[in-house]
């Protein structure tokens, strides 16, 4: 094309064609200046290279210019950087790295972007680090160094190589990673690179320890209820029987009774915390107040924590309302505190704080024992001297303790971790060493609801006359049972079974009150009470046990049935017995 620069640079945009120009004018010569062109038959865009060269003639200037169409080259190179740019996202998504060894060299030749981020540093880093002498595995954990050279040692004798370990970043952080590599030989057979991947499992890794603990805390938690319900009939024996000759005891007497009896309660206590962490406590969940309850906590704790500790209680200035047991929510704040007071031998500042809580799915998904929605949380802080990484796994298990013998029983942490779970809420902890550890127990937040005082209990025995069906397969528990409500005025008669029960109430006629076992063999007092109310109607029915279990749970339970928790005061079974008669 033999025309003025004007002409030659038309088809560009305004700053192409300035830069055109000028080059042109200064140096004469453009060489390959790619511009998108419009064609002019189809309207199409297209990338074409423009080459062009000032001529000087005597009688005018002329440009050489060249156009050379590259738009398949431009589309191909525009599809290769997505292809790569989608393989960079996906390979960032599933945290997979790959890299390239050259063996001759003895060097790291390349390291994707995700390989150096899984070992904390940028690819140039990782590469120079990696090439260093003794540089190779210096990032690989020290307790699994050894065995990681050894495997990729084979890799250099020509296997493939797929291995699980940990690394740690210069940053201090530990990473769980797979690594697969296989050897590239040359054409007389050397091993002259190794390619590899390796994928970070950190997430995974941890998840299945999150699992793995959930499961062995609900193996552990079966075991221990299975344990307190047997352990709370002996206790029902030893309680029943030294108060019944605690009545007609002397002075002397009483003097050896009582130890039995606070041995006994002392026993109940443990049961009881072993049954919360089971999640099979029998609890009363009803609209608690949760910022009164911390707040009437004080002088509780007063008396409880010693006079060199601080005590901070925290609100946000409104009443924050949780669907919870009071009495229960109150002793695992309490458990926190003394726990608390331990870790802080005796020394220091002790914080209760109650907020709001929203968790989302995200908070859920790092958490999965918790589950979304609102809460209201309350938070224990101490300055203590916190707890070890590899112990904070295992503190909510039941009696494991740091202590030493004598100090605890390993129940306080694994009691709250039940109570939160059977209130349908969530139990977190974090503690650095040295600094202290902090404790959050969240409850299911709801409406405030209008406070209806209740009756306190009296510890004195009320009987009747009334008469009194004991359905209860332990020999020494029934008798028990049965002697306890005979003194107390009542016509009682005992069965070992509900098969037995049931015919007792058809050869004898009517009873007023039915008190039963939940856990029987054969027929359980759940079904049992369903089918003494169907053949007497007006049967009033309490149930008792050594724990709750889902034998209550799993049934639709009339409103006026009670239960009753083994061991207990002769003053507890007559005031249940009473509240059945006059339900």
């Amino acid at each position: 094309i033999r025309s003025s620069p004007q002409n030659a640079a038309t088809s560009m945009n305004k700053v192409e064609r300035g830069e055109f120009l000028r080059l042109l004018e200064e140096t004469g010569v453009v060489s390959g200046k790619e511009i998108r062109t419009r064609r002019s038959g189809d309207g199409s865009l297209r990338w074409t290279s423009v080459s062009s060269r000032r001529i000087k003639f005597d009688y005018e200037d002329a440009i050489l210019t060249t156009f050379q169409d590259v738009t398949e080259r431009h589309e191909a190179e525009a599809a290769r950087r997505i292809s790569e740019e989608r393989l960079q996202e996906a390979a960032k998504l599933a945290h997979l790295g790959h890299w390239e060894w050259d063996v001759i060299a003895d060097r790291c030749s390349f390291c994707s972007d995700e390989a150096a981020r899984i070992h904390g540093l940028a690819p140039q880093e990782y590469i120079d680090r990696a090439s260093a002498i003794d540089g190779e595995f210096s990032l690989v954990h020290a307790d699994d160094r050894d065995r990681v050279q050894e495997i990729f040692a084979s890799l250099r004798n020509g296997h493939e190589i797929d291995l699980e370990y940990r690394i740690v970043t210069p940053a201090g952080e530990v990473k769980y990673a797979r690594e697969m590599a296989r050897p590239i030989r040359d054409g007389e057979g050397r091993v002259v690179r190794e390619r590899g991947t390796i994928l970070d499992i950190t997430a995974l890794k941890r998840s299945e320890e999150r699992l793995r603990q959930a499961q062995r805390l609900e193996a552990v938690g079966k075991l221990t209820g299975g344990i307190a319900h047997d352990f709370n009939n002996l206790l029902a024996v030893v309680h029943g029987n030294a108060e019944l000759l605690e009545r007609s005891a002397d002075e002397t007497d009483r003097t050896l009774l009582d130890p039995i009896l606070r041995a006994a309660r002392r026993g109940s206590e443990l049961t009881q915390r072993l049954l919360a962490f089971s999640r099979r406590q029998p609890l009363h969940s009803a609209p608690t107040d949760v910022t009164a309850l911390v707040s009437n906590m004080r002088e509780l704790l007063s008396r409880t924590l010693a006079e060199t500790i601080r005590r901070e209680i925290d609100g946000d200035g409104t009443d924050l309302w949780g669907m919870a047991d009071p009495g229960q929510m109150e002793n695992a704040l309490l458990n926190l505190a003394i726990n608390a007071r331990q870790a802080m031998a005796h020394r220091g500042t002790l914080r209760m704080e109650t907020s709001r809580a929203t968790l989302d799915d995200g908070f859920c998904k790092r958490h999965p024992e918790a589950r979304p929605g609102r809460y209201v949380k309350v938070s224990v802080h101490d300055d203590g001297t916190g707890i070890a990484p590899d112990i904070l796994d295992h503190v909510f298990e039941p009696f494991f303790t740091t202590k030493k013998a004598g100090e605890g029983s390993g129940l306080g942490l694994s009691m709250v971790y039940g109570f939160a779970q059977q209130s349908d809420g969530f139990l977190a902890i974090d503690s650095t060493l040295g600094k202290g550890t902090s404790v959050h127990l969240y409850v299911p937040r709801c409406e405030a609801a209008a406070h209806r005082g209740e009756d306190e209990s009296r510890d004195e025995a009320v009987g009747g006359a009334q008469r009194i069906l004991v359905v209860e397969d332990d020999r020494d528990v029934r008798v028990a049972t049965v002697k306890i409500l005979e003194n107390l005025g009542y016509r009682v008669v005992g069965v070992e079974s509900g098969e037995a029960a049931l015919s007792k109430m058809a050869e004898d006629g009517a009873f007023d009150v039915m008190l039963s076992d939940v856990v029987m063999a054969g027929m359980s007092g759940v079904v049992l009470a369903r089918e003494a109310r169907n053949r007497q109607p007006g049967l009033k029915v309490l149930l008792m046990s050594g724990y709750a279990d889902s034998h209550l749970e799993d049934h639709d339970l009339p409103r006026d049935v009670d239960f009753l928790g083994k061991p207990f005061k002769t003053s507890d079974l007559s005031a249940k017995v009473r509240a059945a008669i006059q339900a």
